[in-house]
């Protein structure tokens, strides 16, 4: 592993602000002395991700995450601990000294690779946009733009584009550039022809860029190219997978719709990219569209990171019906039940806000239904009233139901649908009653401590959390507390970490701590416990005699106390059954290890 001089990570905690750093990626809300927000590693309804800004640290409460700014960096966007390091350096503004290590060629040989790739993206998105608003060869995309009365405004926020015909231009600049065409090509912005030549992949279209939302100055990720004419076809091309670009997680819009979302808590799905960009113009900002392909988990989780509040604005045709109840597959096991606006028959969000206006559609928006519910009653309509039908209805509904991860939601829409159809709740659901034995996932909220059947001892889990806290003595808890004293394996080699660093330098840093520790249980276990531990921040802090350091003592004192009796009976068991078996020594041995154990005992009082 690289080594960085632990002063200068001291250095960019203490600039670092794990509160922005975090709030960037997840919405936060004020929760006493911590933070709290909806897991960005999981998918949960109710928030049960904290952030302690005094700490500087995170915790989730249901997937068990935790760690400093630097472990949430590497979690959140996949980067080895050096990336997150020379990240937050810069940002922060620390200088590092030379790093080294056997990872160092390996990682700054992706690291290179994958700024080449932007860099080459960022030059083709700037050809593409040139060539649109100040070139002869743009003019067609200039007059489609403002046949379909999109302002220039617009043409620059959303990164709009131009690719020429002649299929050439884009392939000459790369040449003129000296850009690697091997990773051009990589990028699906150049093709290779049979006989060797390169030629550009977008031609005569009007071309989309997919802007990453986290980047300040905007890196370019991919494009996508709509042909100006309807006869051509395929409508859209989008650039190929690549090591920056992925189709499935990635949102047209997102880069200007982020801020917008958080404020109004609340983002609206589009399908098309003219949708997005007519209702960005018409002042509905929080929009998106997922790139002319269905919604994907990925896109639906990492809108969930901004917001709970999903609308689907889809069109008002059979497809936009199906894509509805497609979503709903989707949505459903994430705990999200989105509202649902369909639109009138022929009519998509960019017609129909250009010929009603964008109130109309914000009024239809506030008017808008759960999307199951909107799909119970098309299911009940359908099927007809017929026992047959209702008899498919109700197993539909059910696999519908079966998808509710919140099973007072579910119940409670299992009595307003029985009701519907006049049975009682246990004979509507026995339809489907052994698909949801069969469906019901583990829950994501248990604690993966290793061994399930063994929970952690709440007074050997209470002295840790007062030494976590900081509202006790450490330096005279470890003196006299021992690692033998926890009976929980994973607690005890918690108690040993900490007294390890303890006795390295200093005080109990938590967030320095973490940072040194893999993933894994020992280090899900520390965040949790400085979290938990906040119950005993009322009391005196770090004095010898402190209300913490008695605490703490009264817990091992109790735990000694009874392992001891437990001790003593045993030992008592052993000395009738040497009795009976008349061995003398063994009767002797085990009563000098009574009479020595009650001697301890007695000390402890």
């Amino acid at each position: 592993m690289p080594f960085i001089p632990d002063q200068e990570l001291q250095e960019i905690r203490s600039r670092a602000d794990i509160a922005q750093v975090v709030g960037e990626k997840v919405s936060l809300k004020r929760a006493g002395r911590n933070l709290k927000g909806l897991c960005p590693f999981h998918t949960e309804k109710s928030p049960s991700f904290m952030v302690n800004p005094e700490k500087q640290i995170y915790h989730c409460f249901g997937c068990g995450a935790g760690g400093d700014v630097f472990s949430f960096l590497m979690k959140y966007e996949g980067l080895e601990f050096i990336q997150a390091v020379e990240q937050l350096a810069e940002r922060y503004g620390v200088t590092l000294s030379k790093i080294h290590g056997e990872d160092e060629g390996r990682i700054r040989k992706a690291k290179t690779e994958k700024e080449l790739l932007l860099r080459i993206n960022r030059l083709a998105g700037r050809f593409f946009y040139e060539t649109l608003m100040k070139e002869e060869a743009g003019a067609k995309g200039r007059d489609y733009l403002k046949k379909r009365e999109i302002r220039d405004e617009m043409i620059r926020e959303s990164f709009l584009g131009y690719a020429p015909g002649d299929g050439k231009k884009l392939t000459r600049l790369f040449i003129e550039k000296k850009v690697p065409m091997d990773l051009a090509v990589r990028l699906g912005l150049i093709r290779q022809g049979a006989a060797g030549d390169y030629y550009d992949f977008f031609r005569d279209r009007l071309i989309f860029s997919i802007v990453s939302p986290d980047a300040q100055e905007g890196k370019f990720l991919g494009f996508s190219g709509r042909a100006l004419e309807d006869t051509i076809q395929p409508k859209y091309l989008n650039s190929p997978e690549s090591p920056i670009y992925h189709k499935g997680d990635s949102l047209l819009g997102l880069q200007a719709a982020r801020s917008a979302i958080r404020e109004k808590d609340q983002v609206i799905l589009v399908e098309g990219n003219f949708d997005m960009l007519r209702l960005h113009q018409a002042g509905l900002r929080h929009v998106v569209a997922p790139l002319g392909t269905a919604l994907t988990e990925l896109q639906v989780r990492s809108l969930a990171r901004l917001t709970s509040h999903f609308i689907l604005l889809f069109d008002g045709d059979e497809a936009g019906t199906r894509a509805a109840e497609r979503a709903l597959e989707i949505f459903l096991p994430l705990g999200i039940n989105p509202r649902v606006v369909l639109l009138p028959k022929g009519e998509d969000p960019d017609s129909f806000v250009k010929e009603q206006g964008a109130p109309v559609l914000q009024d239809r928006i506030s008017k808008s239904p759960p999307l199951l519910d909107v799909r119970i009653e098309t299911i009940l309509s359908k099927e007809g009233r017929d026992p047959q039908g209702q008899v498919r209805a109700i197993q539909a509904i059910g696999g519908l139901l079966n998808l509710l991860p919140n099973e007072v939601e579910k119940s409670l829409y299992i009595q307003r649908v029985a009701e519907k159809f006049g049975l009682s709740e246990n004979l509507f659901s026995a339809g489907f009653q052994q698909k949801r034995k069969e469906s019901r996932k583990p829950s994501n909220f248990s604690e993966n401590l290793g061994d399930d059947s063994k929970k952690l001892p709440p007074m050997e889990r209470t002295v840790l959390e007062i030494l976590l806290s900081g509202q006790a003595a450490p330096g005279i808890l470890f003196k006299e507390i021992d690692m033998k004293d926890f009976s929980h394996p994973r607690l005890s080699q918690v108690w040993g970490v900490l007294k390890e660093n303890y006795e390295q330098g200093g005080p109990l840093d938590i967030a320095r701590i973490l940072t040194g520790l893999p993933e894994g249980e020992v280090r899900k276990l520390i965040s949790e416990l400085a979290f938990t531990g906040s119950q005993w921040n009322n009391i005196d802090q770090n004095a010898e005699g402190s209300e913490g350091t008695k605490a703490a003592f009264d817990c091992i004192h109790q735990l000694r106390t009874t392992r001891m009796r437990v001790r003593l009976k045993d030992l008592s068991h052993e000395i009738r059954r040497a009795e009976t078996e008349h061995d003398a020594e063994k009767m002797r041995e085990l009563l000098d290890r009574k009479n020595q154990l009650i001697k301890e005992m007695t000390s402890l009082h």
